[in-house]
């Protein structure tokens, strides 16, 4: 354990410290010359690692694809970790105007699935690991958004999701085939031989709506290529038997519209989802539960056997995922286990994008994650007989299994390892402070967000570094400083380490031999100086907050200081987006740092069930920014927010709270709470066939916003929380920022404009047309982040003078 420390310590001395040069500052061209890295996928039996490398930004063949841009600029690289000196080299021949992305990786370790991006085309391909042979198929994948699209049954044949000929998955269309389709829509009125026309519908009239081409459920046999059809459906997610007999299939059906009555939030379900079962050997289909509406985050089948277990929506209001579903395919039953008093815990994830239950397989018994009345969560395991809560005995509930063994499954909580055994007894291990268990990483997908696949051994991650538990072969492996977020294979470990200035370096680790690099990126920039980084704690602060300094000696009365509010948003560390050798072009402390300006990002808590996201929020965040001022060489007198999204609108919020702001920035913000709740983006107007979707209002009434209502039912919420109503009260001048195809449409900023340029203040609105929420061109960012500082400069005028604001 020493030696290996020692190794640790010595290999991040070698390669995460640069030599000696002329430090400078960063700048515009530094960030579009960021490269990155994607997915780190292991295979099977250990020998192969593959890494998704990202491509300085700039050099992207196109930017229609908005904020999948990083998909066109990926390719991929492969390391043989049976070499102890083996660093990344290509997987295969790439062309650089193409993005090539990593899929699943055969049980063999031989072939691999992979999807090109080019040309709003995208492909389906199997590549020979060894030897970079790829064989393209006539086939347009489907992105695994719910699960997974694609899986091996054995080595030599996949079973995949593929859509219609030439069809993108709509997140790589998004920015770009509404503005297609309006000009073939403007054509055929100004010839006037065909009309030009949409139309979505409500209520009995809610199948209007077209529809796209259903997806095709393929048999591939890799070796010949040969293709087979199994099914035709609006397929999402795939999961297969052990046996591989059995492929379960989540599909989209009708149109769903909410009750009135009923809570509904960004996810809501705008499709019935039903569950279709294919016997892969005979060809048979078979729907076990007509109905039943599927909710996606759960499709898991028992390891011995072929039972299926799935979540439905249940009765009654905020239903979603709240059913469990057991179905045994040889038997074709179907069974709904009793939960009683309990109701499952969902995972929601960020601003209620999905929510998923958590459940997994002990044996033939079924646990589930789920809280009873007290409001305690636990683990269950559901039998005839009953429930049986299983983690009752420990301090704290485990959300993750950490392994699942022949007979228990191991869990980590409260500081302790814990043991389940398949009789149910519970027993404590080992005292584990800080550590967290690593699942593997094989076959990344959205399901294994929720229930990622329990490994067979233990490897756990946490202030000693990593620690493996395999009977008979415990090990040791210290992380070097500057790595985070491990990744485990089934016999090595990967890291991407942070080194000098925005340098990488993707580092792998082996449990005897240590760790070593595999792969440099952003040598360029291992000369940049960044901000200097201060801690900022306020006296009974939940979290602390981060204060970017600049390199520059302060003026007389302190630098000026620009504030990034994200009411919700909490950083027990820095945020990783704002460190130099991340691509962050909306917000970016390290750019406004080099030019002179104090950044702040505060730690903002916030109850969203209270449904107020403006109440007392110039309050919050001046209570963090006076704990900077106190500590800090900074001007009290300039003071400017900086905000994008959620943030644009906190941004703008504030300064109607506070004359203390001086200067405002709003990127892509929400300011009419009403129109926004009723706005359909632009993507689903122009092209209907491709999705139907609650959309906005489901983000309004959740999400951040929270009104928990439509604006009918409670006006005054959405008056008193919407910037607009309060455009009266704003002094400080306000530069509003808006991408022209943003789902969160630039009428939003538009109103705000007007509601100042009918005061006569000070404003201005830009819009940068063919970008959505997050700008994409090289050329648009440059400008924007120009922009940004000739504002600052301009109304916070004691600022520094700086010596030029061009895009550099």
């Amino acid at each position: 354990m020493r030696r290996l420390a020692f190794a640790a310590a010595a290999l991040a001395a070698a390669l995460l410290c640069a030599p000696a040069t002329a430090a400078r500052p960063y700048g515009v061209a530094d960030l579009l010359a960021t490269e990155g890295v994607g997915r780190i996928v292991f295979d099977p039996t250990g020998r192969w690692m593959v890494i998704e490398r990202r491509r300085p930004y700039r050099t992207a063949a196109r930017f229609d694809y908005n904020q999948q841009t990083g998909m066109l600029l990926t390719e991929l690289l492969k390391v043989d970790l049976s070499d102890a000196a083996g660093r990344g080299t290509p997987l295969m021949p790439q062309d650089l105007a193409a993005g090539v992305l990593a899929g699943p990786i055969s049980p063999d370790g031989r072939r691999m699935l992979v999807q090109r991006l080019h040309d709003h085309s995208f492909d389906l391909g199997i590549v020979e690991i060894a030897t970079g042979a790829v064989r393209w198929l006539p086939l347009t994948p489907e992105l695994a958004n719910h699960g997974a699209t694609a899986v091996w049954r054995g080595p030599h044949e996949v079973l995949a999701i593929v859509r219609a000929p030439g069809d993108l998955p709509r997140q790589l269309a998004l920015g770009w085939e509404a503005q297609a389709r309006l000009q073939l829509l403007w054509a055929k009125t100004r010839e006037g031989q065909d009309p030009s026309v949409t139309a979505i519908g409500s209520g009995r009239f809610l199948d209007v709506r077209p529809r796209e081409a259903p997806a095709r459920l393929v048999r591939i046999d890799v070796r010949s290529g040969a293709v087979a059809e199994l099914a035709r459906g609006e397929f999402q997610d795939i999961a297969l038997s052990a046996s591989g007999r059995w492929a379960a299939l989540i599909e989209n059906g009708a149109d769903l519209q909410p009750q009135a009555q009923e809570a509904i939030y960004t996810a809501f379900p705008a499709r019935r989802r039903h569950l279709r079962l294919v016997d892969v050997t005979s060809g048979e289909t078979w729907e076990p539960c007509p109905d039943c509406d599927v909710t996606f985050g759960l499709l898991d089948w028992a390891k011995a056997s072929a039972r299926l277990v799935i979540t439905a929506r249940a009765a009654g209001p905020d239903g979603d995922g709240k059913a469990l579903v057991v179905i045994d395919a040889p038997r074709r039953s179907v069974t709904r286990p009793p939960l009683g008093d309990l109701v499952l815990d969902l995972q929601t994830t960020r601003n209620e994008q999905a929510r998923r239950a958590r459940a997994t397989w002990l044996g033939e018994d079924l646990l589930v994650f789920a809280h009873d009345r007290t409001g305690r969560s636990d683990w269950y395991r559901l039998r005839a007989g009953g429930a049986q809560a299983l983690t009752r005995s420990m301090p704290q509930t485990p959300r993750q299994v950490a392994a699942a063994r022949a007979g228990r499954i191991d869990l980590v909580a409260g500081g302790a390892l814990w043991e389940i055994s398949t009789s149910g007894a519970v027993r404590r291990r080992v005292r584990r402070d800080g550590d967290r268990p690593l699942p593997l990483s094989q076959d990344p997908h959205a399901r294994a967000a929720a229930n990622p696949v329990a490994p067979t051994d233990l490897v756990l991650s946490g202030p000693r570094g990593l620690v493996r538990e395999r009977p008979g072969h415990d090990a040791a492996l210290p992380l070097p400083p500057g790595c985070a977020n491990p990744i485990r294979g089934p016999e090595h470990v990967a890291a991407v380490c942070a080194g000098p200035g925005g340098r990488r370096e993707v580092l792998v680790g082996d449990w005897t031999r240590g760790w070593r690099s595999v792969l440099t990126l952003n040598a360029g920039l291992a000369e940049i100086e960044p901000a200097v980084l201060r801690r900022v704690a306020p006296k009974g602060a939940r979290a602390p907050s981060w204060l970017y300094l600049p390199r520059t000696p302060p003026p007389a009365r302190g630098y000026p200081l620009v504030v990034i509010p994200y009411r919700g948003a909490v950083y027990p560390e820095p945020d990783p987006r704002f460190e130099v050798g991340a691509f962050t072009a909306y917000l970016n402390p390290q750019i406004l740092a080099a030019q002179g300006y104090a950044v702040l990002t505060p730690s903002l808590t916030y109850d969203e069930t209270q449904g107020e996201p403006a109440a007392g929020l110039a309050a919050d965040i001046l209570q963090v920014v006076d704990a900077a001022l106190a500590a800090q060489p900074l001007d009290g007198q300039r003071i400017a927010l900086w905000g994008q999204s959620l943030g644009g609108m906190n941004a703008v919020a504030a300064a109607a709270q506070s004359p203390r702001f001086r200067s405002v920035i709003a990127v892509a913000g929400m300011h009419d709470i009403v129109s926004r709740w009723g706005m359909i983006p632009v993507h689903r107007w122009v092209v209907p066939d491709d999705t139907a979707s609650i959309g906005p209002s489901g983000a309004v009434e959740g999400a951040q916003a929270r009104m928990g209502a439509p604006p009918w039912a409670d006006p005054e919420r959405y008056l008193r929380n919407s910037n607009l109503f309060s455009a009266g009260a704003i002094t400080a001048p306000v530069l509003l920022v808006h991408g022209e195809t943003d789902e969160l449409r630039p009428e939003q900023s538009q109103e705000m404009f007007t509601a100042l340029y009918r005061q006569g203040k000070d404003a201005q609105f830009v819009t940068y047309w063919g970008e959505g929420h997050a700008l994409a061109s090289p050329a648009n960012i440059a400008d924007y982040l120009a922009r940004v500082l000739a504002w600052l400069d301009a109304t916070l005028p004691e600022a520094p003078a700086a010596a030029s604001r061009s895009a550099q």
